[in-house]
């Protein structure tokens, strides 16, 4: 499907590499979905270069100082860092990035017209599970619009075998119609943390569902949904901080580890203020609090902390990596015998 279409963001990034000037382009892959497939990439007028979290600053040495000519597709398998713990950030600016657009690509694989990509991306959520997308693919909707496209999404989560809007209706008990609702909501690109896990409780409240169920209609694991349910115990205040986007979802569970009132509501001041980083707030949570600011300050270890928050963003999950003198133990929080059979699986098929 047009997720995996690595040949159309081969093309894409060729058309980078134009002209005669000197180009950088960084590509952020944040889930790094396509960590696999850029081992055997080779572009037309440009290498790849592959970035890790513990040699920025080694890459910029490089591409500034030792190897000033030539183009350089540099590909990160993980999120953009924040700006104070980016050493790239300078070079960002006068380079260009690249955005594996998953709605281009499904609009091109589909045969939607470009003016109703908004749509898809609206949705795209919809799209981040294989299985309700293919049943949308097996509609073989044509001469799409704004109508039958959003028609398609509903056709899709109800099973239906045609995109019919009455075959939907049909369907549908007046819970189930609600469930939808709270679906399709739950599948836009520009929703909270809080609003996520609002709607994930209410589908749960609303319509009986359990996490594995709400899981199944997402796209997403149970671990995923757990964690995310947890964001309703903070106060009200700190919601608000997740709400308007000064605290991030990672920060906002680290804090659940603090049962003091005050100094929870001191340590989302200062991670809100930039303060703190994820690591330094679990630390304070743990009752290590003299050593949080002094790790933040001095990063050291900073390669098995970055794996630590990498492994924590794509398993959502507790992640700790413990170095000894010759080897060291991965350590993958589980919450019962199906989430972690479910981690197997995800694992094995990773």
């Amino acid at each position: 499907m047009a997720e995996m279409n690595i040949k159309q963001i081969i093309d894409r990034l060729n058309a980078e590499f134009t002209g005669d000037t000197r180009k950088l382009v960084f590509w952020y892959d944040d889930n790094g979905e396509f960590v696999k497939d850029m081992q055997n990439v080779e572009l037309d007028n440009a290498k790849v270069y592959c970035l890790q979290p513990d040699n920025q600053f080694a890459t910029k040495l490089f591409l500034e100082r030792q190897d000033t000519t030539t183009n350089y597709l540099v590909y990160a398998p993980f999120p953009k860092p924040d700006v104070r713990d980016n050493h790239l950030e300078d070079t960002l600016l006068y380079s260009k990035r690249f955005f594996a657009d998953r709605a281009s690509l499904l609009s091109v694989d589909l045969g939607i017209d470009e003016k109703y990509k908004p749509i898809i991306e609206k949705h795209i959520k919809f799209f981040a599970n294989k299985e309700r997308t293919q049943r949308f693919y097996d509609l073989e909707i044509e001469n799409f619009n704004e109508e039958n496209i959003v028609t398609g999404l509903l056709s899709a989560i109800c099973r239906t075998r045609t995109c019919s809007f009455e075959e939907v209706i049909r369907d549908l008990s007046d819970e189930e119609t609600m469930a939808i609702a709270l679906i399709e909501n739950l599948q836009r690109e520009n929703l909270n943390p809080m609003e996520e896990a609002g709607g994930y409780a209410q589908l749960m409240d609303k319509c009986g569902m359990t996490q594995e169920e709400v899981a199944k209609h997402v796209g997403k694991s149970r671990s995923a949904i757990a964690n995310s349910l947890r964001l309703l115990k903070l106060p009200e205040q700190v919601k608000t901080l997740v709400q308007d986007g000064s605290l991030s979802a990672g920060h906002a569970r680290a804090l659940l580890g603090i049962s003091d009132e005050k100094l929870l509501a001191e340590t989302a001041a200062k991670a809100a203020d930039g303060k703190l980083t994820v690591r330094a707030v679990e630390k304070i949570a743990s009752g290590e609090a003299k050593q949080a600011e002094p790790a933040l300050r001095h990063r050291e270890d900073s390669f098995y902390t970055e794996i630590e928050i990498s492994l924590e963003s794509r398993l959502g999950r507790r992640v700790s990596v413990t170095r000894g003198k010759n080897k060291g133990t991965l350590n993958l929080e589980f919450y019962d015998k199906d989430d972690l059979a479910a981690l197997a699986q995800r694992l094995t098929r990773e």
